[in-house]
């Protein structure tokens, strides 16, 4: 297959001055972004915090004026947050730990207390899919406990669909939700944990906003 540069989503691309992807190799994403230390937890940070020395977290926040935001991935969801109006929006990296943790609902919060209670717009980008991530049964049902997502492959396994789970989280706090990409497993042009083990690359999934020029508001 021919390799994959970046991905960007449509219905983030409406979003006024909002500048995102997904970048098949991180060392070729763009400059300056700041990223935390992802540790598959549930905190999310403002960029003002990653500043420095990174701060753990596995999700981060970035305005209009402010450097843009990053997490990478090689199997595990990497989803991006936008407030519509274009005031605010997050990077967001969600594992099964982190799914388990509620680390989609707490960035939807995050962006929310800045942009207020109306809808939001979201991409989740290109995951472990359903075709090959096999998790125990435990796990399966503790993240998809209506099986909407989840199908049994052997005595005590399950395939899951991580995307599909964060997809269903975002839909239920009512954000429209682009999903892109497929599974990064069987898909080689993307990297993977699973099938390259330690030397697997990353994908990094960026999300900011072009500079304003003087007197443009984002309201």
């Amino acid at each position: 297959m021919d390799p994959i540069a970046e991905l960007r989503s449509p219905l983030l691309g409406a979003v006024p001055g909002l500048r995102h992807g997904f970048v098949a190799d991180a060392r070729r994403a763009p400059g300056g972004l700041l990223r935390p230390r992802q540790v598959h937890g549930a905190r999310v940070l403002p960029v003002e915090a990653l500043a420095g020395d990174p701060q753990e977290a596995d999700g981060a926040l970035t305005r209009p004026g402010a450097p843009a935001v990053a997490v990478v991935t090689a199997d595990c969801v990497p989803l991006l947050v936008a407030d519509p109006a274009g005031r605010v929006a997050a990077a967001v990296h969600a594992g099964w730990r982190g799914l388990a943790a509620g680390i989609v609902e707490r960035a939807v919060d995050a962006v929310r207390a800045v942009a207020g209670p109306g809808g939001l717009v979201a991409a989740v980008g290109p995951a472990a899919g359903p075709c090959c991530y096999e998790t125990t049964e435990e796990i399966a049902e503790r993240l998809d406990p209506g099986g909407r997502h989840r199908r049994r492959s052997r005595p005590g396994h399950a395939l899951l669909d991580l995307a599909g789970v964060a997809s269903d989280r975002l839909a239920a706090r009512d954000i429209e939700v682009d999903r892109i990409g497929g599974c990064t497993i069987c898909d080689t042009r993307w990297p993977s944990y699973r099938r390259e083990g330690d030397r697997a690359g990353r994908l990094l999934a960026y999300v900011g906003f072009a500079a304003r020029r003087a007197g443009e508001d984002a309201g």
